[in-house]
């Protein structure tokens, strides 16, 4: 077998929804991790506030936009408890929405009025006799007659070659007056 083949193989075999979401949460703690690391440096939280915290609410979009202007007039305490509060807040908002909603809309666990289908009922006419569609029978089962088998070795050991071969007839017993 090629590499080629075993590669695609490989590639069926993945589970792609648990590979994204392994990175996108590894991408967001990796925004935490760097914006507190710059808090370190710099203690006012410039770089961490407009040069990261944009790149969370991107990867959450538009669910970690609308938590974050939510959140944004209530937080005021210290620069990393703001950014530590205001990034939860994102990725939450952000886990949630691609996470649980999104996979529920795509397989239909959602409960949608379908609105935007067209009918597909045919009208009711009263001189029309209601039909009801009777239940398939099963087809009754036909039984095959086996054929004798011809068995591949007899009590001596012989194929059916070799009882050919070796055939002698028998002689019939006669009656004699």
């Amino acid at each position: 077998m090629g590499l080629i083949p075993k590669l695609m193989r490989l590639l069926k075999e993945i589970r792609w929804g648990l590979v994204a979401r392994f990175t996108w949460v590894y991408v967001g703690v990796g925004i935490l991790l760097l914006g507190l690391g710059t808090l370190l440096v710099e203690p006012t939280g410039f770089v961490a506030f407009r040069e990261l915290l944009p790149f969370m609410i991107l990867l959450s979009f538009p669910a970690g936009l609308a938590a974050f202007l939510v959140a944004w007039p209530f937080v005021d305490v210290a620069p990393g408890i703001d950014f530590f509060l205001l990034w939860l807040v994102a990725f939450l908002a952000g886990y949630i929405q691609w996470f649980h909603v999104v996979p529920n809309l795509r397989s239909g666990g959602l409960i949608s009025l379908s609105l935007n289908q067209r009918a597909q009922t045919q009208p009711v006419v009263a001189d029309e006799p209601i039909r009801i569609k009777q239940p398939v029978q099963p087809k009754p089962k036909i039984r095959r007659v086996r054929e004798p088998r011809v068995l591949h070795f007899d009590e001596a050991g012989r194929t059916p070659l070799e009882r050919a071969i070796h055939f002698t007839p028998q002689k019939r017993a006669t009656r004699t007056r």
